[in-house]
């Protein structure tokens, strides 16, 4: 986890690393004097050098706050997507060198290469790293919590505060500007009286039925109670009441239920209910909301597009390559628009790393293939008529939903 140094300038050198192939990478730490925050632990025991040995109990449980708080965040911003693989994959905080004095811990926040897609997580870092310090600020200052910080990191962020003991002491604040060298002038504040503000708000949330929201497939009605079963993004079951005004939404339920208990859409079901320590819904009342979000063809063809990101090098023999990022993220972002048209699109990958969107349309076979430069070949083969057309053009999302709606061929 840490790299500690004494030497400045080394300390900031690029981490190098070896990828798969053998090839040596960069990692590149976004620059600052006092490095990702400012983190510093105060008093008697941490007069010395150094910090105390136990204190890295502290540093981990921040660490692991900073991370729950950016997954939170980037799956609030990715429907459908329970598992935040961009952001573990680049979540990498080292601590690089202890301050003189009462113990100040440099970070530095470590990620790919520019040009990798990785480094797209660094936005979600800085604003895990705000809304903690908002957070600790709020609660010392106001006594309550801010709306910004995520419930379901409620029990990371009470795990933090426990590492603080009496007459301890923890600032946080952005890092300083390059060439100050003055403390923040007004750092969050993490101290003993915090900490129990926290323990106390994390009891009196607990249990506190308000209005929640939950997406799922819903798998069992029962009209005669008024009840239905939602089965979450992770597997939980939730037993849903309708409201005793709701009579209306038995009829919505109907049309979105999963007879088989899999095959339906995703939907967004809003009700009153509780969330435990661990910020989880249970069980709704009063339900008067249930929205589609995702169609069912939707959710098969990002299945599919999970299926292809999970393709290794060779995957269709040697010298094969995976989908490229860029065409990936192009027909991720289509998905939803391709879920609706009137033609069943299905999706195959070539050995080049490129994706293929195929589907018929009465006698005619059409295909679009999106290049991992950013290349779009358009092709479609009218065999009642023997002729065949194409285009290879840069890619044009008006002109892709275009020709998969209405068959024109044209840029």
């Amino acid at each position: 986890m840490a790299r500690i140094g004494d030497d400045d300038d080394a300390r900031y050198e690029p981490e190098r690393i070896v990828d798969e192939d053998g090839v040596r990478e960069e990692l590149d730490a976004p620059r600052s004097d006092d490095g990702f925050v400012y983190f510093r632990m105060v008093g008697d025991r941490f007069d010395g050098p150094g910090m105390p040995a136990e204190s890295v109990d502290q540093v981990q449980r921040y660490s692991e706050l900073l991370y729950e708080v950016a997954r939170l965040k980037w799956i609030d911003e990715n429907p459908g997507r329970v598992r935040a693989i961009p952001i573990r994959n680049a979540f990498d905080l080292r601590l690089v060198s202890i301050e003189p004095g009462s113990a100040q811990a440099v970070f530095q926040m470590y990620l790919p290469r520019a040009d990798q897609d990785d480094v797209e997580a660094l936005p979600y870092f800085l604003n895990a790293r705000d809304t903690v310090t908002q957070a600790i600020r709020d609660v010392s200052v106001e006594g309550q919590l801010p709306p910004t910080f995520p419930r379901a990191a409620m029990k990371k962020l009470t795990l933090f505060s426990k590492t603080v003991q009496p007459g301890d002491a923890l600032e946080l604040a952005a890092p300083r500007p390059r060439g100050v060298v003055e403390p923040p002038s007004d750092p969050a504040v993490l101290d003993y009286g915090t900490r129990e503000l926290l323990k106390r708000i994390d009891e009196a949330l607990d249990d506190t039925p308000t209005y929640q929201r939950l997406e799922g497939v819903i798998t069992e009605l029962d009209g005669v109670k008024g009840t239905f079963e939602l089965r979450d993004l992770h597997g939980k079951v939730h037993v849903c009441t309708l409201g005793v005004q709701e009579s209306a939404m038995a009829e919505r339920v109907k049309r979105v239920l999963a007879a088989d208990g899999v095959t339906a859409p995703d939907v967004r079901v809003g009700g009153v209910g509780a969330r435990d320590r661990s910020g989880v819904v249970g069980d709704l009342i009063d339900v008067d909301e249930v929205e589609i979000v995702r169609t069912a063809t939707e959710k098969a063809m990002m299945k599919k597009l999970e299926l292809l990101r999970s393709l290794e090098p060779g995957w269709w023999g040697p010298g094969t390559r995976p989908p490229g990022d860029v065409p990936l993220r192009i027909v991720e972002s289509l998905a939803p628009q391709l879920a609706t048209a009137d033609v069943h699109v299905a999706l195959a990958a070539t050995g080049d790393g490129s994706i293929v969107l195929e589907w018929r349309r009465d006698e005619s076979r059409y295909s679009a293939e999106i290049e991992t430069d950013g290349g779009m070949y358009l092709f479609v083969d009218h065999r009642s008529r023997g002729e065949q057309e194409d285009l290879e053009v840069p890619f044009n999302e008006e002109v892709l939903l275009r020709f998969v709606r209405t068959g024109v061929l044209d840029d």
